[in-house]
């Protein structure tokens, strides 16, 4: 709310003779502006949404009663009379106000109508638009309580304006953690699955444990020839008919074999100086051995 002091220069009284200025410490500035005659006028442009005017009421009862009109961006005017009481002045008397109005620019006409009657205009109080309200330097407020909670409502919403800032940051970043957690753990579980692929595609490798030069061809000197020792009589296995190698008979006496089946008279013998070959029939003689002869 913005007062206006009736020695404002925005607030115009017509016709300047029919005003003059008056005023008690009990008032505000301590000044008014009266008039006694009609049709003097009073006339304030504002912008803004309401409007109030207040003044003093005359303690003459010897006067007549005040009839004021007043008229709000040309609509129907409304009229203030009010009843004077011998000896008693009422001062800080709303005498109009408004109700809410369109923002914007605003026309206010306070119209006399009764000769030699007083009315005495102290301030005025309006809403200013908001734009003008900022810029506006005289600012009234009734009381320090409701000055100070501005600004303590200031205050929580700035604190409140902080500790939502604040937490807006723990969000972004909690949110920037998560994001680069879910990117490590989606590359190591493609890293993983690439790696189990190339085990599936290639063939597996055997290692041997075998000493690096260990493996060379063998060398004909590495060969090692032995000859058969004719020491020990060599057994031929019967069923090997392609085995032809000769071998040696120890000498000694000869060797006496029982008869052959069907011939009871022949006998086997096996000379020390004769030599087998592998799949040969032993020598056959109707003679007994000399050592079977008696």
């Amino acid at each position: 709310m913005e007062r206006v002091d009736d020695m404002d220069p925005r607030i115009e009284y017509t016709p300047a003779n029919s005003w003059f200025t008056a005023g008690v410490s009990e008032e505000y500035n301590s000044t008014t502006h009266c008039s006694q005659s009609s049709p003097a006028e009073m006339t304030f442009q504002f912008n803004g949404t309401s409007i109030a005017v207040y003044g003093t009421i005359s303690p003459l009862a010897d006067r007549p009663n005040p009839v004021d009109l007043y008229i709000l961006d040309g609509s129907p005017p409304v009229q203030f009379a009010p009843i004077i009481q011998a000896g008693v002045v009422r001062r800080h008397e709303r005498m109009f106000f408004s109700p809410t109005l369109k923002d914007g620019l605003h026309t206010l006409v306070m119209r006399r109508m009764v000769n030699n009657s007083e009315s005495f205009v102290d301030y005025i109080d309006f809403t200013p638009s908001v734009a003008s309200g900022e810029s506006s330097s005289s600012l009234v407020l009734p009381s320090p309580s409701i000055t100070n909670e501005p600004q303590n409502d200031g205050n929580n919403s700035v604190q409140s304006k902080s500790l939502s800032t604040g937490a807006l940051i723990g969000i972004v970043v909690a949110c920037v953690v998560l994001l680069l957690a879910i990117l490590v753990l989606l590359f190591l579980f493609l890293r993983r699955q690439r790696q189990r692929a190339r085990e599936k595609s290639s063939p597996p490798v055997f290692e041997a444990n075998v000493p690096v030069g260990s493996l060379q061809p063998a060398r004909p000197s590495q060969f090692q020839y032995s000859q058969r020792s004719t020491s020990q009589p060599q057994t031929i296995p019967s069923t090997s008919e392609s085995w032809n190698n000769t071998l040696s008979v120890p000498s000694g006496q000869p060797t006496l074999r029982e008869p052959l089946p069907g011939k009871s008279s022949r006998f086997v013998v096996n000379t020390p100086s004769e030599s087998l070959s592998a799949g040969s029939e032993s020598a056959l003689s109707d003679e007994p051995p000399p050592y079977r002869q008696s």
